[in-house]
């Protein structure tokens, strides 16, 4: 619709489609979890998540991204230089 978000909420929230706490399910055997509200914040918490999942001792990290920022077009070129 004109003036809504790219990606938005289109339709009522359906139950098995959005779980209200996804990371609930898996925390307790991650090391991180993280919701990612913005593709503009993607590359920090990515960075933020292989830090995280490499430092010893090693483990799993857990992002998970709203429907919005899945629906985002692509950044073209790669990643910022280091």
């Amino acid at each position: 619709m004109l003036g809504e978000e790219f990606g938005g909420r289109n339709e009522y929230q359906m139950v098995l489609q959005d779980v209200p706490d996804q990371h609930a399910i898996v925390r307790q055997y991650m090391k991180w979890t993280y919701h990612g509200r913005s593709a503009a914040q993607m590359p920090m918490v990515t960075s933020r998540a292989m830090e995280v999942a490499l430092s010893e001792p090693t483990g799993p990290v857990y992002l998970s991204l709203s429907r919005e920022v899945l629906e985002e077009p692509a950044a073209q070129g790669g990643p910022p230089p280091q």
